[in-house]
């Protein structure tokens, strides 16, 4: 009786065991699944629909030359400034659904890059100055919290870059504590922050701080 009950205690043990291993691989399996579709996504929205709004923008723009009415040629502007900025939406969505993108040293650079490029293109200067780690660069981040954080630094540079008026900006990238801390100063005009709270205008603003907060982040300006 001893001996069965030993047997049994192994053959349920040995069950159990592979019943996991098999939970594991079909996790393992229904990853890989979904990484692959997300690339594949990824490029479709990139070869497809960026192809297609990135002909319309540059057909608008030809279109300008060959008009003469006024009020043609800001309708034709109009279409091709839509469909550059839904274009840029579109290259976004693709950098977050790419899983090479994972890690916040990723994100960290085309923020840097993005900034560079916009706030140059105003003539204001930009420094960053990255104080972050290794280990914490090479952290893993899921695909909707790196397009948060991505799409809030958007948000801000692009504020800094058409409201600001200032001359220059800087970025600190620092790991304290463990934990990532990002500071942006700019040495433009200022703006009541109550006034932007209450109005339709603060829209861009609690749209930052949403986007901040659904990742567990805490904004302070």
């Amino acid at each position: 009786i001893s001996s069965l009950a030993a047997y049994i205690f192994r053959s349920q043990k040995q069950k159990s065991y592979i019943e996991k291993q098999n939970h594991a691989l079909a996790l393992a399996q229904s990853e890989l699944q979904l990484m692959l579709e997300k690339k594949r996504i990824s490029r479709d929205l990139h070869d497809d629909v960026g192809s297609a709004l990135s002909s319309i923008s540059i057909l608008s723009y030809s279109a300008l030359n060959e008009l003469e009415s006024k009020y043609q040629k800001q309708k034709i502007q109009i279409i091709g400034e839509r469909a550059h900025e839904a274009m840029e939406n579109i290259q976004d969505i693709v950098w977050a659904c790419n899983p090479t993108n994972d890690t916040l040293g990723k994100i960290f650079q085309r923020l840097v890059r993005y900034s560079s490029e916009t706030l140059e293109a105003q003539n204001i200067a930009f420094i960053c100055e990255n104080k972050k780690n290794d280990q914490l660069a090479d952290q893993k981040i899921s695909m909707e919290k790196r397009k948060d954080i991505y799409l809030a630094f958007k948000e801000i540079i692009n504020n800094i870059s058409k409201h600001s008026k200032a001359s220059n900006v800087s970025l600190t990238i620092e790991s304290i504590y463990n934990n990532l801390e990002c500071t942006i100063k700019d040495d433009g005009i200022s703006f009541d922050l109550t006034d932007q709270k209450n109005h339709h205008t603060g829209n861009g603003l609690q749209n930052i701080i949403a986007r901040i907060e659904s990742i567990d982040g805490k904004i302070n300006t």
